[in-house]
């Protein structure tokens, strides 16, 4: 199943959910579907894809319901009311442990190649090491697909190269770039927010989509703080937060997982199908910069 099926599966499952009382058949269903999500490379990411979308159409509890069940783990700050799903929709940590080592056991030695990097201190390194910090780091290295076919390419023209170098002088001339990018900027906090939409500079500013979508998820709070009559209050949702801040659903939707937006949506009454109802753009109601016009504590 690829990556993008895993939202899918979730939303198959809340499907069958619907209407369906009976705690055995609804055991299986998350039986079924944890038979599936072990056979992937990192079932906890797919575990975690599959509940975000059942947790759309069934979300945590304040109070008993029919098909819910009282969950004693989980932060305190959670509502304590779970769908039976979840009962058997569950890798244990002894389980995902052990899966997680199965998984490494089948890769191939270029994909489990760890790299011990020793970094040559630079001038701010230096001045750590004369305070007694350790700055010499170990880092083990999960390549992408992308990171793999250009570091086999390398290693086919010359194969004597040394992958640990390769990964230092790559890790470099990343931070390199990083570094050159934030040097002359202030904290993101205190760049206006019409500035970091609309001014260039900033485009690829790191730690840009994550400021903007705390700005994003604080301005939909603020609105709907003051929704009243006949104004119709917006869930948090990552197509919400996507066309404020102009950017693609699938890098809001990383940035959104540091925000319980779910729990915030119940306490709310709001759900995946409220912004539907509502006419037109939320852009159209929530002007981003005027609500939050910076990043910096009110």
């Amino acid at each position: 199943m690829t990556k993008q099926s895993w939202p899918q599966l979730g939303r198959e499952i809340a499907q069958q959910l619907e209407g369906l009382t009976d705690p055995d058949r609804i055991a299986q269903i998350g039986e079924d579907a944890i038979a599936q999500i072990q056979q992937h490379d990192n079932p906890e990411n797919a575990l975690k894809s599959v509940n975000r979308e059942i947790l759309k159409a069934y979300p945590r509890k304040d109070e008993e319901k029919p098909n819910y069940y009282y969950d004693e783990g989980g932060k305190d700050d959670l509502l304590k009311y779970r769908h039976l799903i979840f009962k058997t929709l569950t890798l244990g940590k002894s389980e995902a442990k052990t899966l997680k080592e199965a998984t490494k056991t089948t890769m191939t030695p270029l994909e489990t190649e760890t790299a011990k990097v020793t970094k040559t201190p630079t001038a701010t390194a230096t001045q750590k090491l004369a305070q007694g910090i350790e700055c010499n780091i170990t880092i083990q290295v999960n390549l992408d697909d992308e990171a793999k076919v250009a570091l086999e390419v390398v290693l086919a023209q010359d194969s004597s190269r040394d992958i640990s170098k390769i990964a230092s002088a790559a890790i470099a001339s990343y931070c390199k770039s990083i570094a050159n990018k934030t040097k002359n900027f202030d904290s993101l906090e205190s760049i206006s927010t019409e500035a970091l939409l609309t001014e260039d500079k900033y485009k690829t500013l790191p730690g840009r989509g994550e400021e903007l979508t705390r700005r994003a998820v604080k301005a939909i709070q603020i609105y709907n703080n003051a929704a009243y009559g006949d104004v119709k209050p917006w869930a948090i949702t990552q197509n919400a937060i996507a066309t404020l801040i102009g950017a693609k659903q699938s890098a809001v939707k990383k940035a959104l997982a540091d925000f319980d937006y779910q729990d915030y949506n119940y306490s709310k009454g709001l759900d995946g199908y409220t912004n539907r109802a509502i006419q037109g753009q939320i852009t159209d109601y929530i002007n981003l910069a005027e609500l939050v016009p910076d990043g910096l504590p009110d």
